[in-house]
């Protein structure tokens, strides 16, 4: 009984690892790259990206008026990966007004080309 209660919860924890995906690290200490706190005044999506902003920004927890708070990036941070893209960097720059621009840096995985048949 004790060996098959064994084998099932090594069963599960097979299955649920199987279930990630393999996103690279997360910006290490964000806290060196967001100014945690501080009121956001606008958040943009730069890089060459194929994908609607649109659905982008709408997915982001960030948005203008709101403070800029590490596990909301975080979090911000994941939703681009589950995207597909292959890297995402964030920073913040002095915005026109009071506020701090959030910026998402992002860049699409490779996608391997293929060769022409003669």
């Amino acid at each position: 009984m004790k060996l098959t209660l064994v084998l099932i919860a090594g069963l599960l924890l097979l299955a649920s690892g199987c279930n990630r995906t393999n996103q690279p690290a997360i910006q290490a200490d964000l806290s060196t790259k967001v100014t945690d706190g501080a009121i956001i005044e606008a958040v943009e999506v730069r890089g060459h990206i194929a994908q609607s902003i649109d659905t982008m920004r709408n997915g982001l927890r960030s948005g203008p008026g709101v403070r800029i708070s590490l596990p909301v990036i975080r979090s911000d941070i994941q939703f681009l990966y589950s995207l597909g893209f292959e890297e995402v960097r964030v920073e913040d720059f002095p915005g026109v007004r009071m506020g701090r621009v959030v910026v998402f840096r992002v860049k699409e995985k490779a996608v391997p080309s293929q060769k022409a048949t003669p």
